[in-house]
């Protein structure tokens, strides 16, 4: 190593490591994997300082980038570059061209820069050019002045930037076809040796619609891949391989071949779309480039159905020998690819230009007083036969390769029926299947199903991922007819999700073995964590497992079903996926398909990339759409990386002026849509309450970003508006007697205290209702996916989550402890395995359990950034006494965070390992009884020893040189209280007598209101109502409805069912209680109430408005309707305390209406059908009646 002051500590400066472009690590590829190229001309720069002593910095950093590796080696052998040195006139920007002058091949020199940081460097020289290379090292100096060695180089690798960089033109063909072209290299390409192409590099780059399959003569370039990952319709997004190695056979003609598929596109493109290029590049510095045309000849495949989730199905008797030179086509000879024009030259050349142009238009609309503009349409002369509002952006792809990362070794496990095989893996995964067969009859037609569970008989069972609309139909099929004897059966195409595997039709006589490759975005994993706990440690790793599973390239719900960019399943889960996996680059890649998809009114959809066509898409929600600010925030918190903030900046303005807007005097009013008043939760939770706390939550995350983003006036305005609905819902939401939320769900307390809409003072009353409520149900949660995040939250901070751990350990379903012994080996969408499938059931969903897993990170491990980057956390474990022992790593942006802990016979033991440039504040988790010994020294109290010195009289001190040193400082208080310890970079032990603080269960919690109300209806109540039409008919049903198509939170019975066999539009249909008589005295009532359920079919996309009517014995009327949104119960309120007849009520009646008007939420608007009907309805009525309880939603 290399110095400067010829100090002994020269030999412990550690050369740093892990050196990464933009989101990848540089040498993150190999022969069949996607190239980690650069994302733009200026890339970031990243690296890690290895820890070799305690109390290690970095001081500053030097960076040198050479067009070679060679010459970066020349430059890195001599003394350090000055700037000066690299160009005469000290322009670092401008190119090097006189090598009298300027260091040779020198690309940029940074020269010393005093900095501690390491994560996210602004490349700081000329722009890259597309389809080049650069190679770079880092060198840092450390406290004590002495410099560090270079590191090992690292490779920039940049393919096209954009549209502009392609040397190729859009096609279009069949999924059961592939294109070709075959090209020579020539004469100039060969070594004149020995014949064989003078090759240094070549290049494949592919971007499209659907999934592409490259090949060169003959070999497909990504057989272990998904290539590309899906994108918004707005723009395409681009993988690069390196095939060098496949063009260096002696020869010169070479044939160049794609297939592709629709894949999830189907419902918006009738033909998957390719762009593809292969550049070639000589030793003589000549390019070669062949590039997709109309010329391309086309071809049939050996894949003759692809029907994505269903079916992907190949017969092997068609060779596939139209991939290799001089192959024939199969099909129609002289056929060529048709061309599609998807963009002009006038296109814009990048996301980040959509978004700024979005946010001018929006700005310039709202100073004329004109209707906010979304993301601009696509150029005038676009063809008409373009459908997507392609806007003519490619850009790289940000994330990490989509592949294979292992593959698993199946058991036979059955064979169920003759001619069946039935075989299982070792885990639930995302996967494709590799079928070695032996000895298999020609044109035998095989038929793979892949299945997450089996039924009763032993076969692979797929109900639990059918829709309601194609329960008979099997899913997730592979089939394959065979040509004879040996082969293997592998689709190009598919993944699945599965834990079981069954063949059909394969006879007894035939040798077969089953692989499974898994596959999924090749994000790094940087948490792994273990306890004495077996439940925590299965927790853990089912949730990276399951993440991982739902990573084919951005955040999805689930493997099987769907594969849908859901933005809730993605907020929930994205704390807990950070902690696991390095989700960087799956984030930055989506996101911006989550702001290109987003409403012309700034609103963010329900599923992005929005492959689903205008019928399809989900409206927006502020608390599914927190995906926009959500992650961002977290992202932002585990890397310390400003640069997704501003890349995303005008989207988040939009979406946070979407949310304002959607207020009615504080609380959310005018959303289209709540996915299901808390996605299939036992307990609905009002979408009121939900949304609003929603919406502060994102306000005040987006001003944490604007503050980190340099714009602190912004910032204020967020957080004066967030403050703004506090008071909104404290008015409207909060019952001031009973001091609960909404109405007393699990969720809605939980969301009042998470997100800061309820008092401080209120919040450990709150937190006990909820501890309360959770032990009455068995230790089980009943909230859905948003109220589980904001229920396990609450939880965890009222005691460190006793009542959660509690829930793990209960094992029978339903409930979360059930998914950690049945099942699988996923989460699950719901709280049980729903074998009947009364809606949805994947048993591969992330959304219940990852906030259990931040919570084990967060509080049982005790780990937690306190500033963006770890570059301060504290490891304070609020579970000690419950659980005794914890290992954890997480490799952080200033490396690897490792600590261990354990709590025995009174004693607290803690090994640490803080990596350089980070802060360590640990918490002792109970009162020191004793010695407290750091680094196996004594720490003593003398309270003389830091009076003055900023601490408080009284704190403990080690011999210590300012901060950098172990300091136990009592004046700072951890979160449960305790005192804390500050330690520098290195490793470090502590060891101390401490007693646990007690802990008490809850008191019960009697009301503090008497109340006054009755019951018409549901709840054990039953009572007659009269239709007043013809056309209607009504049936009392006697026991709990289960709620379909998607389950919803059922009301007790008895419940109404009311089917309409003419419904008109714009006429009442009413339907008045059987009385016998009766007046009702509402005297001391704050309002009536009726709920009903509207998701019955019919109407779909239509207005319909429930009603309440109470008519007085005065002839005065009161009426109320409400807007109801899907997926849940509905509740009309109609407020009777400033109403004169209430006292006297004769008449109490529900009704509805339709209008043939368009409500997005309610679905696309569909046609109905022709004339003026009959339009056939049905729709549930359920708790009817009145009380003197304040409305609170």
């Amino acid at each position: 190593m290399q110095h400067t002051h010829g100090s002994a500590h020269a030999a412990e400066v550690s050369v740093p490591i892990r050196l990464m472009v933009d989101d990848r690590l540089a040498d993150d590829h190999e022969p069949g994997v996607a190239l980690p190229v650069a994302s733009s001309p200026t890339p970031r720069l990243s690296w890690v300082v290895p820890l070799v002593r305690n109390l290690q910095q970095q001081v500053a950093y030097e960076i040198v980038a050479a067009r070679t590796a060679l010459e970066l080696a020349a430059l890195t052998a001599g003394e350090p570059l000055e700037a000066r040195d690299a160009q005469a006139d000290g322009d670092l920007d401008a190119p090097f061209r006189d090598s009298r002058t300027e260091p040779l091949g020198l690309v940029w020199a940074s020269g010393r820069v005093e900095s501690a940081e390491n994560r996210a460097i602004a490349w700081g020289g000329t722009p890259l050019a597309p389809h080049s290379q650069a190679w770079w090292a880092v060198r840092v100096t450390d406290e004590n002045g002495d410099v560090s060695g270079w590191s090992a180089p690292a490779e920039i690798v940049t393919g096209p930037f954009s549209a502009a960089d392609w040397n190729a033109l859009w096609i279009t063909f069949a999924s059961t076809e592939a294109a070709f072209i075959d090209f020579e290299l020539g004469a100039r390409a060969l070594d004149v040796g020995t014949g064989t192409p003078a090759i240094t590099r070549a290049t494949v780059h592919f971007a499209g619609a659907g999934r592409i399959r490259p090949f060169i003569d003959g070999t497909a370039v990504n057989p272990d891949a998904n290539d590309p990952t899906d994108s918004s319709l707005k723009r395409s997004i681009s993988r690069s391989y390196d095939v060098t190695h496949l063009l260096m056979a002696t020869g010169t003609t070479h044939r160049f071949a794609v297939a592709a598929i629709l894949s999830h596109y189907r419902l918006v493109l009738d033909q998957p779309r390719v762009i593809a290029e292969l550049r070639i590049e000589f030793s003589d510095d000549s390019v070669q480039s062949i590039g997709t045309s109309p010329e391309w000849q086309l071809s049939r495949t050996s894949l003759i159905a692809d029907d994505p989730f269903y079916l992907e199905e190949h017969d092997n008797r068609i060779a596939d020998s139209w991939a290799a030179p001089g192959g024939r086509p199969i099909g129609d000879a002289g056929r060529h690819a048709d061309p599609v024009a998807l963009f002009s030259e006038a296109a814009t050349a990048s996301v980040a230009a959509i978004l700024t142009e979005s946010a001018a238009a929006n700005d310039a609309a709202a100073a004329a007083g004109t209707p906010a503009v979304g993301t601009p349409a696509p150029p005038a002369t676009t063809p008409s036969s373009d459908r997507t509002g392609h806007s003519g952006v490619i850009e790289p792809d940000a994330g990490p390769p989509i592949r294979i990362v292992r593959r698993l070794n199946a058991t036979q496990i059955g064979a169920p029926a003759p001619d069946v095989r039935v075989y299982e893996l070792a885990e639930n995964v995302s996967a494709r299947v590799s079928l070695e067969l032996h000895g298999v009859t020609a044109g035998v037609r095989l038929e793979v199903v892949h299945g997450e569970k089996l039924d009763a008989n032993g076969r692979v069972d797929t109900t639990n991922i059918r829709l309601p609309n194609d329960r008979e139909r099997e899913r997730q099929v592979f089939a394959y007819t065979a040509k004879g004897g040996d082969e293997t059966a592998e689709p190009w195409f598919a993944s699945f999700g599965f834990r079981y595997v069954e063949v059909r039709n394969i006879a007894p006589d035939v040798g077969a073995t089953l692989t499974a490759g898994v596959l999924h975005s090749a994000a790094e994993q940087i948490g792994t964590l273990t306890s004495d706990s077996p439940e925590l440690n299965s927790l853990v790793e089912m949730a990276a497992r399951t993440q991982y599973n739902n990573t084919p390239g951005y955040p999805s719900d689930c493997p099987t079903r769907e594969q849908g960019g859901w933005t809730g399943d993605a907020s929930i889960s994205a704390e807990a996926g950070l902690a696991h996996i390095d989700l960087t680059g799956v984030y930055r890649n989506w996101l911006a398909d989550v702001a290109l998809d987003a409403q012309p009114d700034g609103g963010i959809v329900g599923v992005s990339p929005n492959l689903l066509g205008p019928e399809g898409v989900q409206p927006a929600d502020p608390v599914w759409g927190s995906a926009m600010t959500e992650i961002p925030w977290q992202t932002w918190w585990a890397t310390g990386d400003a640069s997704i903030i501003t890349e995303l900046l005008p989207a988040m303005h939009r979406w946070a002026d979407w949310q304002v807007n959607a207020l009615d005097d504080g609380i959310v009013t005018r959303a289209d849509i709540s996915y299901g008043a808390d996605w299939l939760a036992f307990e609905q939770t009002p979408p009121v309450l939900l949304q609003t706390g929603a919406v502060v939550t994102s306000l005040r995350q987006l001003a944490d970003l604007e503050e980190a983003a340099g714009a602190p006036h912004e910032a204020a305005l967020r957080r004066e508006q967030a403050d703004a609905v506090v008071e909104g819902a404290r008015r409207h939401l909060r019952d001031d007697v009973e001091l609960t939320w909404g109405n007393d769900s699990q969720g809605s307390n939980a969301v009042a205290i998470v997100t800061g809409l309820a008092e401080p003072a209120d919040h450990e009353f709150l937190s006990d209702r909820l501890r309360l409520a959770v032990a009455a149900r068995g230790d089980r949660l009943s909230s859905g996916f948003p109220g589980t995040k904001a229920v396990v939250e609450a939880l965890a901070r009222a005691d460190g989550g006793t009542a959660l751990l509690a829930a793990i350990r209960q094992r029978e379903q339903p409930g979360i402890g059930s998914m950690l012994v049945d099942g699988p080996g996923t989460f699950w969408e719901t709280w049980w395995i729903d074998n009947e499938n009364v809606g949805v059931a994947s048993l591969d969903h992330i959304g219940l359990g990852a906030p259990y897993a931040a919570w084990a990170w967060r509080y049982v491990a005790g780990l937690r950034a306190t500033e963006p980057g770890f570059r301060r956390f504290t490891i304070a474990p609020a579970l000690v006494g419950l659980v005794n022992s914890m290992s954890f790593e997480r490799l952080t942006p200033r490396g690897d965070i490792r600590a261990q802990w354990s709590y025995e016979g009174g004693e607290y033991c803690l090994e640490v390992t803080v990596p350089v440039g980070a802060v360590a504040e640990v918490a002792l988790p109970g009162e020191v009884t004793g010695a407290v010994l750091v680094d196996g020294a004594e720490v003593a109290t003398v309270a003389s020893a830091v009076e003055g010195a900023g601490l408080a009289t009284g704190s403990v001190v080690a011999p210590a040189e300012a901060a950098t040193r172990s300091v136990l400082v009592g004046g700072a208080e951890a979160p449960g209280g305790e005192r804390m310890l500050v330690f520098g970079p290195g490793i470090h032990f502590v060891k101390a007598a401490v007693v646990l603080p007690e802990r008490h269960d809850p008191a019960a919690q009697p009301n503090r209101r008497a109340l006054s109300g009755e019951t018409w209806l549901s709840d054990g109540v039953s009572s007659t109502w009269l239709p007043q039409s013809t056309t209607a008919a009504v049936r009392l049903d006697e026991h709990d409805i289960i709620c379909t198509p998607v389950y919803h939170e059922p009301l007790p019975a008895p419940t109404l069912t009311v089917t309409l066999a003419d419904f008109r539009p714009d006429v009442d249909e009413w339907l008045v209680l059987d009385s016998g008589g009766r007046t009702f005295d509402l005297s001391d009532a704050a309002f009536a109430f009726a709920s009903f359920d509207v998701d019955g079919p019919g109407l779909v996309g239509r207005r319909v408005r429930p009603m309440l009517r109470l008519t007085s014995a005065d002839g005065t009327v009161r009426t109320a309707h409400a807007r109801p949104l899907p997926i849940a119960w509905n509740r009309v309120a109609l407020e009777v305390g400033d109403w004169p007849g209430r006292s006297a009520v004769i008449e109490v009646a529900v009704g509805i209406r339709w209008s043939d008007v368009h409500d997005t939420g309610r679905g696309p608007w569909l046609p109905l059908p022709e004339g003026d009907g009959p339009h056939w309805f049905e729709f549930r009525v359920g708790r009817v009646g009145f009380t003197s309880a304040p409305r609170t939603f």
